[in-house]
């Protein structure tokens, strides 16, 4: 064999060896890129699965906006129809509370990518049509039962969201929320004259009993 053979081989051997590395480095290349795209995708997956909400809290958000809805629509109206300063006075707090619980609660929804509803549940609605046909003391009475079954309600589901909630800003939200809610419930039950609707039916519920034997 003549020395240039061997020359050739020798170049032929290297040149292999060159394409062989250049393959490698491009499929070692491809790869990394690919597990880097794929570590992205699950941060990105899991970022959004972090900002949604569960059912549960779901849930809770949408009824607690429609019941500060409610509630500050019956606020306002106890202070068109309400007789006593008691009465007023409460409406009004009813308004500037809820208003600003309601305030929190789109904050959260449209940091949570949600919308809320627009107005209250049919019952509420009918809550506050019975209410509007009412005037002097029977108004004020129905009105302050209505907001110490309301609120005593209120209080029970806020402080189950509160130690059941898995979103940390639905958790927040009911822990602030709760002693307000509370507040309103102690402050409707020491409403004077709340009971005046209730008295001739307790009355004839009293008389329908049966004798004891």
């Amino acid at each position: 064999m003549t020395s240039r053979n061997i020359r050739n081989i020798i170049a032929g051997l290297a040149c292999a060896a060159l394409i062989t590395l250049g393959v490698t480095a491009q499929t070692n290349t491809q790869s990394g890129n690919q597990n880097s795209s794929g570590a992205y995708s699950q941060n990105s997956s899991s970022q959004t699965s972090s900002s949604s909400l569960s059912s549960t809290d779901k849930r809770f958000v949408e009824d607690a906006a429609q019941g500060n809805e409610a509630e500050v629509q019956l606020g306002e109206l106890a202070q068109q129809k309400g007789t006593s300063d008691d009465v007023k006075d409460f409406g009004l707090r009813m308004v500037n509370d809820h208003g600003r619980a309601q305030d929190q609660l789109q904050a959260l929804a449209q940091s949570k990518g949600m919308s809320l509803p627009s107005k209250p549940t049919r019952e509420q609605q009918q809550q506050y049509d019975r209410l509007s046909k009412l005037s002097g003391e029977h108004f004020n009475a129905e009105y302050i039962n209505t907001m110490v079954q309301d609120h005593s309600k209120d209080v029970s589901e806020y402080q189950q969201e509160m130690n059941s909630a898995q979103d940390p800003a639905v958790k927040n939200y009911a822990s602030v929320n709760l002693p307000i809610l509370h507040n309103h419930l102690v402050r409707a039950q020491n409403i004077p004259g709340k009971n005046i609707v209730n008295q001739g039916s307790s009355s004839q519920s009293d008389n329908t009993k049966p004798p004891k034997q």
